[in-house]
């Protein structure tokens, strides 16, 4: 069998489709404050300059909602993104939630109950790309945008604005922590929402040099608030835990961003809050990590020989029907044991509730009696976790058949990377040494 990771978690996972919190755009500087290498420029809590009034619309309507502020709007077309700015707490969205083609929603419940607060919606056109597949500075224009007082309901959670928008170190081999993590103010209604930080990979120059960004996006992957001092590495998390382009070589500066999603009545909203900018021109040549291994070399194998663990957490909604949906949470665990020329693969995955709650009896005959036919070992399901269990003898070669295999210069990572012809992309997944 492949590479279990290669296909988005194993078997329980070709029914769970994994989802990452992956944004495409990132601020180009033209509503928030952003921020420079080394340094934490001012957090703008402002609507900051409005855009040109004659590109005002009033295709919106604001609907009384008792958890929050919820908005229904017009998309125009061709717009690549949208910005979200509500007056006392800054950028809180780069992205709304798209009802259909040309109909969207914002709905936000991080405010203080009873409380009335303007909001700024900008919708802004898809960005152009030059002939080298660059961002230039001349996309990006407002096509149109609309203002509005709305009340927060009664029940929504209390007001939570970005204090401070962390420090980091970066090393010349890509590997990344926080020094100083965010801050925010009210940060305690967040202690039940797993809020991350997400990390953009880009080459060319930032749109903090005004005329001259010329951008390319590379990659990006979140870090949850609970491991961000935890050292990781660029290139490699970009690869595992979320996406990157197949040619990433150079990583010229990092846009780093706080990120939210939130699920309200079946819909997922995605928050992101003021972002700062670290330029990294040091990093240059991910080549110059990795050493590629060819199984069919026994002077290569024998460098790979030992014991190999992968591990990766993601949330998703699992749909039993059209009428009842379970928001999980999973924790998958491989370990690979290679010798000269067979491997032993070990898979484990483990589902909880995203609430802690348990399952019901009808959700858990449904695991046993549907997913267990699934599987070809074992699956165990008590009130409050299901696990998963795969256990394969096979050989060295039949595993990584069709794959790049690469070893880190300290023996350390063990990097598989597979094109998948579906979805015409790589598959890249890191291995730590045991």
């Amino acid at each position: 069998m492949k590479n279990k990771f290669m296909y988005g978690g194993g078997v329980l996972a070709t029914l769970f489709l994994a989802t990452l919190i992956c944004f495409a755009s990132c601020d180009n500087g033209s509503t928030s404050g952003g921020g420079t290498q080394n340094s934490q420029s001012s957090i703008n809590y402002s609507l900051g300059d409005p855009p040109d009034e004659s590109k005002r619309t009033s295709d919106f309507k604001v609907e009384q909602n008792p958890d929050g502020i919820y908005l229904t709007f017009v998309i125009p077309e061709n717009t690549g993104a949208v910005r979200v700015r509500i007056d006392g707490i800054g950028q809180v969205a780069e992205e709304v939630y798209k009802e259909s083609k040309d109909k969207g929603s914002f709905f936000y419940p991080f405010l203080d109950p009873n409380k009335t607060y303007k909001i700024r919606i900008v919708f802004e056109e898809d960005e152009i790309q030059d002939g080298d597949g660059y961002f230039v500075i001349s996309s990006g224009d407002v096509i149109n945008w609309f203002e509005t007082e709305v009340t927060a309901g009664a029940k929504s959670k209390g007001e939570v604005r970005l204090k401070y928008k962390g420090d980091i170190e970066v090393k010349n081999t890509g590997d990344f922590r926080f020094t100083k993590k965010p801050e925010f103010y009210g940060e305690s209604v967040f202690t039940n929402y797993d809020w991350k930080e997400n990390i953009g990979l880009v080459e060319g120059i930032s749109w903090e040099h005004g005329d001259a960004r010329k951008t390319k996006w590379r990659a990006q992957f979140p870090i949850p608030n609970a491991e961000l001092t935890k050292w990781c590495n660029l290139y490699a998390d970009a690869g595992t835990k979320g996406w990157k382009d197949n040619d990433l070589i150079k990583i010229d500066f990092l846009c780093i961003r706080p990120c939210l999603e939130y699920n309200y009545n079946g819909k997922p909203y995605n928050y992101q809050w003021e972002n700062f900018l670290y330029e990294t021109p040091y990093l240059s040549d991910e080549t110059l990590l990795w050493t590629t291994i060819d199984i069919n070399n026994p002077t290569d194998v024998a460098k790979i020989q030992g014991t190999w663990k992968i591990s990766d957490y993601w949330e998703e909604n699992f749909n039993v029907d059209e009428n009842h949906r379970i928001p999980l949470k999973c924790e998958c665990t491989e370990i690979v044991t290679i010798n000269a020329q067979n491997l032993q693969d070990e898979f484990v995955e483990i589902y909880t509730k995203i609430d802690g709650s348990a399952f019901t009896e009808e959700e858990k005959g449904y695991w046993e009696n549907y997913i267990y036919k699934e599987l070809r070992d074992t699956i165990e399901v008590s009130n409050y976790k299901v696990i998963g269990k795969i256990t394969e003898n096979t050989t060295l070669s039949e595993y990584f058949e069709d794959s790049k295999l690469k070893l880190s210069k300290d023996g350390s990572e063990l990097q598989s990377s597979e094109w998948s012809n579906k979805e015409e992309e790589y598959y890249t997944y890191i291995y730590k040494k045991q």
